[in-house]
């Protein structure tokens, strides 16, 4: 079972002790939505052992999309090729990745006051 460690079994050494939790931290957790090609960002509880890191992950950039970044949590470390292919950013502090989301919403207001000033071109 991959929840279980080995222990001796000697009854005198206690090997057979409950692991010890560390605090609770908190990472952002990303979501590529297709349609509106951006990502959604949620922060998460997160659980760790005693004596180990806070460690969050994070798309490298907003240009990112679902295909280059495939963790389902922001808690940890970047997963598989991901890490190599470096479209994964890591970081040691709670709720230390955020990504710069700046631009996005900008383009989507660009988009709505360009045919709003075509319009308003037309009526006057």
């Amino acid at each position: 079972d991959s929840t279980c460690e080995e222990c001796a079994g000697n009854i005198g050494d206690g090997c057979n002790k409950p692991v010890s939790i560390g605090a609770d931290f908190k990472c952002y957790t990303y979501q590529f939505d297709d349609t509106k090609k951006n990502y959604s960002q949620i922060d998460t509880t997160c659980k760790r052992l005693a004596n180990t890191k806070i460690v969050c992950n994070m798309p490298a950039t907003k240009d990112i999309t679902a295909d280059k970044y495939s963790n389902t949590n922001g808690c940890g470390t970047c997963s598989g090729d991901i890490k190599k292919e470096e479209t994964c950013k890591e970081c040691t502090t709670d709720l230390c990745n955020k990504l710069d989301m700046s631009g996005v919403m900008s383009v989507h207001i660009t988009s709505l006051l360009i045919p709003l000033q075509a319009l308003l071109y037309l009526l006057l």
